[in-house]
């Protein structure tokens, strides 16, 4: 059977060796990918975005979890698309960077890691795009 609970957790156990160069890998990528992207960036303070970003990701791997809508999603919802008017597409870009960014960093990175990856955080990406919050 495979779990892949337990397949992303390993994978991001790996990539949090060095959580510096994935972060620094994905927003290069990210940045680097969309000129829209690099608009919103373009003032930013990096290394606190990086920690910011890294948050991020335990509120969206846990969202998987138990599907309970906390106050730091609802907080992280209402910043993005409420004060910074994030447009839906680009959390799908969001997300291939992200799992395109695990595929060369993670160095045991397969189908099934592939997979864990989508399937733990593709619900919270959801959410973020579709949620009707009073903003």
């Amino acid at each position: 059977m495979l779990d892949l609970h337990a397949v992303f957790n390993d994978s991001f156990e790996r990539i949090n060796h060095s959580p510096a160069d994935f972060f620094a890998e994905f927003y290069r990528r990210f940045v680097g990918g969309s000129d829209e992207v690099a608009r919103f960036f373009a003032n930013t303070d990096m290394a606190k975005q990086r920690e910011a970003l890294r948050a991020s990701l335990f509120y969206l791997m846990t969202f998987d979890e138990d599907r309970q809508v906390g106050a730091h999603m609802l907080d992280l919802l209402r910043k993005h698309r409420g004060d910074l008017h994030i447009p839906p597409e680009l959390y799908d870009f969001w997300l291939k960077t992200m799992i395109d960014t695990v595929r060369v960093v993670d160095r045991e990175f397969d189908n099934d890691v592939e997979t864990a990856w989508w399937v733990t955080l593709s619900p919270g990406v959801t959410f973020m795009k579709y949620y009707q919050a009073d903003m």
